[in-house]
């Protein structure tokens, strides 16, 4: 429970040291995700930044203005022309802030940035203002993947502005996909990261391997696992909020924000996973051993397909190379290296004997349950036995380890 306070209270205090006094215009666009920006808007008042919410007129059917202004202890702005002379909101404005934040973004918002139609005074101020502007977009998954809004959103980024790319999970319409606002933390790290000039693995070059290994039985044969990947990519997302350097070694498809953002080195197997993992480690600060590695491959696959022949067939199978211990056993003063315990009993236990006999910094335990499902229930452990446990859906979670990465770091200096 100790190193729960600790990473909380390192993270609040890393947060407001960013935050306090910046001037965030905070968009709020009408999409049902609007709900969330009252939250959103509290925490950021919370942590000591001046929130000025902007909401469009479709916005104001989702969310109460009066709501946001008690949240933020401001005025809430709506109506595009309001103001006198020699004070027009949105010229105010944009001059005034230090980031606009557009959480939820609609891709009838997204569409209008794109092409600069400006009939809305949120849209004024995007054009007019100085200011880093963020989006964090919310809708329906086939519309998030639509060709125009990938377009838009291509074409935005190439211009600077900076996406804060939706979840994965149930949206409001029943339907279950990348669509959903980004959980709150992962906004705030973000926006934090942003404004702080870096994040707290800013100049961190960090290592994730994420997915399941394939291990070849013959040339369209293979042994494999249930792991998808859904915990990596949010470990990289993550680690990408902070403002590290990342580097993905993947045996899955990673979607188009983490393709543009990290550095990526595809692989198959087992050898290859450990070759490009000890490759890359040398001049890795941080690694995260996600991925979900074979244990065992056939001793030699054929290279024709086999024919079945009878009602059974025996493989023999050798042990696959250790990444993570023989990553342990080199590890240099400063790195950190964090495994993964996946269990079907004895969960602390044995994740305690894999943090001691691969020279751990941190391990993650979970069970078995978890693999492909949108939450997960882990046990963090370090070195000295400090246990966090944490339940919710993966980003979350991954947010959680990422923060006691960096308490390690700033523990460890």
């Amino acid at each position: 429970m100790s190193i729960v306070r600790t990473s909380i209270t390192t993270q609040m205090g890393l947060l407001e040291q960013a935050l306090r006094g910046r001037r965030i215009i905070l968009g709020i666009t009408g999409g049902i995700a609007a709900y969330k920006s009252v939250d959103l808007a509290s925490q950021l008042t919370k942590l000591g930044a001046s929130v000025h919410a902007v909401l469009t007129d479709n916005a104001a059917n989702f969310v109460a203005p009066l709501s946001l202004e008690v949240m933020t202890n401001n005025k809430v702005h709506q109506k595009q022309y309001e103001g006198s002379l020699g004070h027009i909101d949105h010229i105010q404005l944009a001059d005034s802030a230090d980031l606009v934040l557009i959480a939820p973004a609609t891709a009838n918002t997204i569409a209008k940035l794109a092409t600069g139609v400006s009939d809305n005074l949120l849209l004024d101020l995007c054009l007019v203002t100085r200011a880093p502007i963020m989006i964090a977009p919310a809708m329906n998954t086939k519309m998030w993947q639509h060709p125009t809004v990938v377009k838009n959103v291509e074409y935005l980024s190439s211009i600077g502005y900076e996406f804060i790319a939706p979840d994965f999970g149930l949206l409001a319409c029943k339907h279950v996909g990348e669509g959903r606002l980004a959980e709150q933390d992962r906004i705030v790290a973000a926006v934090t990261a942003k404004l702080s000039g870096g994040g707290k693995l800013a100049g961190k070059r960090v290592m994730i391997s994420l997915g399941g290994t394939r291990e070849a039985i013959d040339p369209v044969r293979f042994i494999a696992n249930h792991s998808s990947g859904l915990m990596g990519k949010a470990l990289a997302r993550a680690v990408l909020a902070e403002g590290a350097e990342l580097t993905l070694i993947t045996t899955v498809p990673l979607e188009d924000d983490l393709l543009a953002a990290a550095r990526v080195i595809e692989v198959e197997s087992a050898a290859e996973m450990h070759a490009a993992c000890v490759s890359e480690w040398a001049s890795s600060d941080v690694a995260i051993m996600a991925a979900a590695v074979a244990d065992y491959k056939p001793r030699a696959a054929s290279v024709v397909k086999l024919k079945k022949q009878s009602s059974s067939l025996a493989l023999e199978l050798e042990a696959t190379v250790d990444i993570a211990a023989e990553l342990g056993a080199t590890k240099r003063a400063g790195q950190i290296l964090v495994g993964f315990a996946l269990e079907t009993d004895d969960l602390v236990k044995n994740a305690l004997l894999k943090l001691s006999a691969k020279n751990l910094d941190l391990v993650v335990a979970n069970s078995a349950e978890t693999l492909g499902a949108e939450t997960a229930s882990v046990t963090i452990i370090d070195k000295d036995s400090r246990i966090t446990n944490v339940t919710d859906n993966k980003a979350v979670v991954a947010a959680r380890i990422v923060d006691c990465v960096v308490c390690h770091s700033l523990a460890t200096k």
